[in-house]
């Protein structure tokens, strides 16, 4: 039996492990109150998106712009002063003109971070606008992505803008996501959106399901997920300006490499053994003076994984290369690693100010943030 294959069956295994423990604690997530030490953050905004589809691919990011403001030391404009007052500071904030920070300056799910320039139009389409908004959470998991805002919204200009709450929500063209191109700038990608007010939140998205489902309390929510609420929770611990959430966080080799050579070849290739399997991981940057921090949270179903997976992650920062066969030790110094119960917390500094080095090695699925 080919290493390869031993590793598939233990996923397998894991996975049905998972489905167990996550049924079994669920009474405990929905009654564990969620978030930051002030109430408000990631864990938070669990409760607000709904589950999609078993099998989805699911990834959760946040963005804090108010935070962003504060660790650049470049105020966020206010939404009066209009899009090209937030392009500029988008642009002062951001790496395109060596800026500090990286992240998604909108909700991706909404397409408001691309189409930026457009945002007031969006405003006076909607009521509402990346213009208005402080923090976000969405899940990213199309076509059922949602996005819960947090900002100086006013339902009064909503109302006029979309003409008044139908069963609680808004609508923004055909409920059925008929495709409109010359609105698609407004809510990408059909130019449709359905818009809630939850919670002194809002509730946006491309279709009306996620909206609808949480309204009519028929919503599977992230609350209820308690390894994610832990590890959401384990992030708000410590200050952030982008925050990544991604479940069973498998990141199989590239297959094209496994053509020639096996998983030992590539293990050995990259100077490392890959992670054992984990529920959760989190990814948190901030930015700490001139120091670019990255901090990241496993989240296990067993203590001895977590250790297991500490000595391993060790091994990784200072031995390991990426799939580019660059040292990681080139990229980071390691700064914190500790284990807590059935989680591993890691702190790493960047080393060569590059702030979008981490999120490139997470759409890369590195075996730094990923599992084999």
């Amino acid at each position: 039996m080919t290493r390869a294959l031993r590793s598939d069956q233990a996923r397998r295994g894991w996975i049905t492990t998972a489905a167990s423990f996550l049924s079994a604690s669920a009474l405990v997530a929905c009654t564990s109150a969620g978030g930051s030490s002030t109430g408000e953050g990631l864990a938070t905004d669990l409760a607000y998106l709904p589950v999609p589809a078993e099998g989805d691919a699911v990834t959760i990011q946040a963005t804090d712009l108010d935070h962003v403001a504060e660790v650049t030391g470049h105020p966020k404009p206010d939404p009066e002063d209009g899009a090209d007052a937030f392009l500029d500071w988008a642009v002062a904030v951001g790496p395109s003109q060596g800026g500090p920070v990286t992240t998604a300056l909108g909700p991706d799910s909404l397409g408001w971070s691309a189409n930026a320039a457009f945002a007031d139009e969006v405003h006076e389409a909607l009521g509402v606008s990346l213009l208005s908004v402080d923090r976000f959470t969405e899940v990213l998991s199309p076509p059922n992505s949602a996005a819960v805002l947090h900002g100086p919204y006013d339902t009064e200009l909503i109302d006029s803008a979309l003409g008044g709450r139908t069963e609680d929500v808004w609508q923004l063209g055909d409920p059925d996501g008929g495709l409109d191109p010359e609105a698609a700038r407004l809510i990408a990608p059909s130019g449709s959106g359905t818009l809630m007010e939850v919670d002194d939140r809002l509730l946006i998205a491309p279709r009306p399901e996620p909206v609808t489902s949480l309204r009519d309390n028929q919503a599977t929510t992230f609350d209820e997920d308690a390894p994610a609420v832990a590890t959401a929770e384990a992030l708000d611990a410590e200050p952030w300006y982008s925050a990544t959430l991604i479940p069973d966080p498998y990141g199989p080799p590239d297959p094209a490499m496994l053509l020639e050579m096996d998983i030992e070849e590539f293990e050995a290739a990259l100077g490392y053994e890959g992670l054992l399997p984990f529920a959760w991981l989190g990814v948190g940057l901030d930015l700490d003076g001139e120091a670019h921090l990255v901090r990241a949270v496993y989240t296990h179903l067993d203590e001895d994984s977590a250790h297991a997976n500490a000595e391993l992650l060790e091994a990784i920062v200072t031995g390991g290369r990426t799939l580019q066969g660059q040292p990681y030790s080139d990229h980071f110094e390691l700064r914190t690693l500790e284990v807590e119960g059935e989680q591993v917390l890691m702190t790493l500094e960047q080393l060569d100010g590059a702030p979008g080095v981490a999120r490139s090695m997470l759409q890369q699925r590195e075996g730094l943030f990923f599992y084999r």
